[in-house]
C-alpha cells in the first residue's frame, strides 16, 4: 500500500483552511448573516465551515478509492486541486441569482446546487471512468452525497436551534469526529503518526485532564463562582490534548491534527483558554528540549497551564485570580514535574 508523506497531509491541510477561510469570506462579503458585526461568531462559523470541508475532503477520495481500487494518496491529491470549486457557491448566488441571506443547513440555491452537481458528477464520472461500471459509479455518487448531507444537517442530532454559536454544537458534531476520523485516517495512510496517536493518547492523559478540569471547576465553585458543567467537560478534553501531546514525539501529521483540535476546543472556551494553550503547545513543540531537568520543568509548566484554563472555562463570568488560586497552580506545576521526572526513570 502507498502510505501518504507527512508534508502532502500538513499541505493539503492548510491549503484546505486556507480555501475554506476565502469562501467564508466570500459568504460574509456577498451574503446576510446576523453575526456578521462579531468578528468571535464569524470565526466560530468559520470553525464550522472549516471541519465540514476537511472532513469531505478527506473522506471523498476514501471513498472513492473504496470503489475504484485506487490508492489513497493520488486521490487526496485530486481532491485537493478540485477543492476550491466550493468557492463558485456564493458567487453565482450574489451575481447571478441575487441571492442576499445567509445560507441554512440544507438550503438548496443555484450556486448550492451547482457546488453539489460538480461535486457529485466528478465522483461519478472518473469512478466510470476507473472501472467502466455505471452501478459501482451511481453508489459512489450516492455515498458521496448522503456523507455531504449528514454533516450539513445537524438537525439529525441537534435541536434546530443549536449551531456554531451553541456550547455543544461544533464540540460534538465536528471536532470530537474529527479527531477520531483524524485516527482511523492516519491508521491506514499514515502508520507513523497511527502509532503516535495511539502511544501519545493514553488513559492516563484522559485521567489527568479531568483531574485538572475538575480541579479548576472545584477552585471556582468554592470561590463562589457558578460552574459551567459543559464547558468543564470541553477543559477535560482540551487538557487531555494539550498534555498528550509532550508526552513523546509525534509526527508532524498527528501533531497537526490534535493541536488543531485543541485549539479549536480552545477557541470556544473563551481568549484566556485560547492564549494558554498556545503558550502550552509553545512549550509542547518550541523545539528539541535537552537535559532531563528542562524536561521537567516544561512537564509542570503545561500541568499548571492547563489548571489555570480549567479555572478560566468553568466559570460563567470572569475569574478574579488571586493568590490562592495561584498557589493551587503552583501545586499543579509540582505535580507536572513530579509526573514528567517518573516518566523519565520509567
Amino acid at each position: 500500500m502507498t502510505f501518504l508523506k507527512e508534508k502532502k497531509f500538513v499541505g493539503i491541510f492548510f491549503f484546505v483552511n486556507f480555501i475554506a477561510a476565502l469562501r467564508v469570506f466570500s459568504e460574509i462579503a456577498f451574503l446576510n448573516y446576523e453575526f456578521e458585526n462579531s468578528l468571535y461568531q464569524i470565526l466560530r462559523f468559520y470553525l464550522e465551515n472549516d471541519y465540514y470541508f476537511l472532513i469531505g475532503v478527506f473522506m471523498v477520495p476514501a471513498l472513492v478509492s473504496r470503489f475504484t481500487r485506487e490508492t489513497y494518496p493520488p486521490l487526496l491529491s485530486l481532491t485537493a486541486k478540485l477543492f476550491p470549486l466550493i468557492l463558485l457557491a456564493p458567487w453565482v448566488d450574489h451575481f447571478f441569482a441575487g441571492h442576499t441571506e445567509g445560507y441554512q443547513n440544507a438550503e438548496v440555491t443555484p450556486g448550492i446546487l451547482l457546488q453539489v452537481v460538480l461535486i457529485i458528477s466528478s465522483v461519478v464520472f472518473y469512478t466510470l471512468f476507473r472501472t467502466k461500471n455505471i452501478f459501482k459509479a451511481a453508489a459512489a455518487g450516492l455515498c458521496t452525497y448522503l456523507m455531504l448531507w449528514f454533516f450539513a444537517m445537524p438537525e439529525f442530532i441537534f435541536s434546530p436551534q443549536l449551531n456554531f454559536a451553541s456550547d455543544t454544537f461544533l464540540q460534538f458534531y465536528y471536532f470530537i469526529p474529527f479527531l477520531i476520523g483524524a485516527t482511523l485516517f492516519f491508521r491506514g495512510n499514515d502508520p507513523d503518526s497511527f502509532e503516535a496517536l495511539k502511544k501519545n493518547l493514553r488513559s492516563w492523559e484522559l485521567l489527568e485532564g479531568w483531574v485538572l478540569a475538575a480541579a479548576g471547576a472545584l477552585t471556582v465553585y468554592i470561590w463562589g463562582y457558578r460552574v459551567h458543567e459543559v464547558h468543564v467537560v470541553h477543559a477535560a478534553t482540551l487538557i487531555f490534548l494539550l498534555v498528550s501531546i509532550p508526552a513523546g514525539g509525534m509526527p508532524l501529521g498527528a501533531a497537526v491534527a490534535v493541536s488543531f483540535t485543541a485549539l479549536s476546543f480552545a477557541f470556544t472556551l473563551g481568549p484566556e483558554a485560547f492564549f494558554l494553550s498556545i503558550v502550552a503547545l509553545g512549550l509542547a513543540f518550541g523545539g528539541k528540549v535537552s537535559g532531563s531537568f528542562t524536561k521537567k520543568l516544561r512537564g509542570g509548566a503545561i500541568a499548571a497551564l492547563a489548571y489555570l484554563i480549567a479555572i478560566h472555562s468553568s466559570s460563567y463570568v470572569p475569574v478574579a485570580m488571586d493568590a490562592a488560586m495561584a498557589a493551587w497552580g503552583v501545586f499543579f506545576f509540582i505535580c507536572g514535574f513530579g509526573r514528567q521526572a517518573l516518566r523519565t526513570i520509567s
